[in-house]
C-alpha cells in the first residue's frame, strides 16, 4: 500500500508534542453520493475540519472551531437521507450538526445542538465519544455518549448518557433507565451490535483504568418494559468485561460463524473476544496471534475491521501511540498494526510487510472509499506529525460494497445484517454501522472481499427483521445500492 495523504492534502494534525490530549478523531462519509468519501478530522487546534473530496484532492472547511475534540459520530438524526454529525471533547458543550447539503461557500451544516435535548445534561470538558444505534427498533437512531467519570464519582455531569431519538433531530435523556453505577467508569468508547442475533442492538462499553475504576459494561437488549426499556446487565457473566485498560471497541465476524466478535485496543495487548453465543465470549488474544504489544506501557487506540486484501476474511487496522504528558522517544516510535486474518483462526501483524507501519502518536482510524476503485483506503490520525491515507493500488481480488436505503428515519439501515452467499457454500455476514472504533466513524456500508469466489445471493435483514434476498450475477462486484 502507498501513502496518498500528501498528494490529497490531508492536514498535519500536530501543533508540537506538548500538552498532549486524546484528540484526533476521524470520519469518512460520502456527502454528495458520488462514491467518493469526504473526511472529517478533529484537528487539535483548529477544530472539526471537513475535507471535501473532488477526486484529485481535498478542500478544507472548518465546521466547529473548538480545540481538542475527541469524538465524532455519524447518523441521520432527522430522517432526510443524509448523515449528520455529533462531536464533543474538552469543551463545556457538545455539537449536533445537521447536514443541509451543498451551499455557495462549501457544505452547509447547521448547529442544532441547543434545543436538541443533548443540552439537557450538564457537561464538563473531558474525553468523550458517542455511538448511534436504534435500540428500541422505532426506526430512528438513538445515541449513547461516553464520558470519563473518575473512580467513585457519580455526578451526572461526568456519567455516560443514553438519549432516545424523537426522529426529528431532537432527543430525550433516558439515562435513568440505567443505574449511576452502570454509567460510571473511565468510558472511552462503545459499540451497538446485535450480539445475540435477536434483531435488536446490544451495547458494549469499553471502560479503561479498570484496576481503579471498574470493568467494562455489557448490556443485553431485552425490549420494552412497563415503564422503561429493559437492558440486562451481562457484565458479570459474559466473560468479556475484564479488559485491563481498553481504549476502543469494534465488532465484526472474525471467524465467519455468523455472529459478531469484539476487538478492543488496549495497553500491553490488544484483545479479541470470540462470540460463543448466549452473550458469552472467549478471549483468544493469546492464541489468535500477534496481539501482544512490546511493553506494558505501549498502547493502541483506533481500529477498524476491513478486508484489506479482499480475500474474504476481515482484517483489522490499528493505530498505536502512547498516552503521556510529554515526548517519550521510545513510546512515540510505536508502529501502527495491520492484523491480517488467516482463515478466521489467526491474526498476523503484516504492517511492515505492507508498508503501513508508520510511527507516531496514533489516534482515530477509519475506512474510506476515496476513489471508488473497490479497494479500501485506511486513514489514521497522528497527534505529533502528518496523518496518513493508505491506498492499495491493485488487488487480484474483487469486492462487493453494499449500501442501504429505506424510507424510515433510519434511512441508511444502521443495524441491518447483510450477508453474501457464495458458490462454494460459504457465507459472509456484516452489520451496517457508522462506528469503526475509538475516535472513528464511517459511511455505513458492508464491505465484502470476494476473493476468487463467485457471489450468488445477497440478503439484507433489515433492523425490524424483514429479509430481502437478491440474486447476484457471477461477475458482481463494486458498489451496490439496495433500496427497501
Amino acid at each position: 500500500m502507498r501513502d496518498i495523504g500528501p498528494e490529497l492534502g490531508l492536514i498535519d494534525t500536530s501543533d508540537g508534542v506538548s500538552a498532549r490530549k486524546e484528540a484526533g478523531p476521524v470520519a469518512a462519509l460520502d456527502l454528495d453520493g458520488d462514491g467518493l468519501d469526504e473526511l472529517i478530522v478533529g484537528h487539535r487546534t483548529i477544530g472539526l475540519v471537513l475535507h471535501l473530496n473532488d477526486g484529485t484532492g481535498f478542500s478544507q472547511q472548518v465546521l466547529v472551531g473548538a480545540r481538542d475534540l475527541t469524538g465524532i459520530a455519524l447518523g441521520d438524526v432527522d430522517g432526510d437521507g443524509d448523515l449528520d454529525i455529533w462531536t464533543g471533547g474538552y469543551s463545556r458543550r457538545m455539537w449536533l450538526l445537521r447536514n443541509d447539503g451543498p451551499g455557495d461557500d462549501g457544505w452547509l451544516f447547521t448547529d442544532i445542538s441547543m434545543g436538541s435535548g443533548l443540552d439537557s445534561v450538564p457537561t464538563v470538558p473531558q474525553k468523550t465519544d458517542a455511538s448511534f444505534g436504534d435500540y428500541d427498533g422505532d426506526g430512528d437512531l438513538d445515541l449513547y455518549i461516553n464520558r470519563a467519570a473518575p473512580p467513585g464519582v457519580l455526578d451526572e455531569e461526568v456519567l455516560d448518557q443514553l438519549f432516545e431519538s424523537q426522529g426529528d433531530g431532537t432527543f430525550v435523556a433516558v439515562s435513568s433507565w440505567l443505574s449511576a453505577e452502570q454509567r460510571q467508569g473511565v468510558s472511552w468508547s462503545a459499540v451497538w451490535s446485535d450480539l445475540d442475533l435477536d434483531d435488536d442492538p446490544d451495547l458494549f462499553v469499553a471502560n479503561a483504568d479498570q484496576a481503579t475504576a471498574g470493568p467494562s459494561l455489557m448490556l443485553q437488549n431485552d425490549g420494552p418494559g412497563s415503564d422503561a426499556w429493559q437492558f440486562t446487565d451481562r457484565s458479570g457473566d459474559c466473560y468479556c468485561t475484564e479488559n485491563f485498560n481498553p481504549m476502543g471497541v469494534s465488532s465484526g465476524d472474525f471467524d465467519h460463524d455468523g455472529d459478531f466478535d469484539l476487538f478492543l485496543t488496549n495497553t500491553a495487548s490488544d484483545q479479541l473476544l470470540i462470540n460463543d453465543t448466549n452473550m458469552e465470549f472467549i478471549d483468544v488474544s493469546r492464541t489468535a496471534g500477534d496481539l501482544a504489544l512490546p511493553t506494558p506501557l505501549h498502547m493502541t487506540f483506533g481500529s477498524v475491521w476491513t478486508d484489506v486484501d479482499n480475500d474474504g476474511w476481515p482484517d483489522i487496522f490499528v493505530s498505536s501511540g502512547p498516552l503521556s504528558g510529554g515526548p517519550d522517544p521510545t513510546l512515540d516510535a510505536q508502529p501502527d498494526r495491520l492484523l491480517m486474518n488467516t482463515g478466521g483462526t489467526r491474526l498476523t501483524d503484516r504492517a511492515a510487510a505492507v508498508g503501513v507501519d508508520s510511527t507516531g502518536i496514533g489516534r482515530g482510524v477509519t475506512r474510506a472509499l476515496l476513489d471508488d476503485d473497490g479497494y479500501p483506503e485506511l486513514v489514521v490520525i497522528n497527534l505529533d506529525g502528518p496523518s496518513h491515507v493508505w491506498h492499495a493500488d491493485c488487488l487480484e481480488n474483487r469486492a462487493l460494497v453494499v449500501e442501504l436505503r429505506q424510507s424510515t428515519a433510519n434511512t441508511r439501515g444502521v443495524g441491518a445484517r447483510v450477508s453474501v452467499a457464495f458458490d462454494d457454500g460459504t457465507t459472509q455476514v456484516q452489520e451496517i454501522s457508522t462506528r469503526s472504533g475509538w475516535g472513528g466513524a464511517m459511511e455505513p456500508r458492508a464491505w465484502f472481499g470476494l476473493g476468487l469466489q463467485a457471489a450468488e445471493t445477497l440478503t439484507v435483514r433489515w433492523p425490524d427483521g424483514v429479509e430481502q434476498v437478491l440474486a447476484l450475477p457471477p461477475e458482481a462486484d463494486g458498489r451496490v445500492l439496495v433500496e427497501r
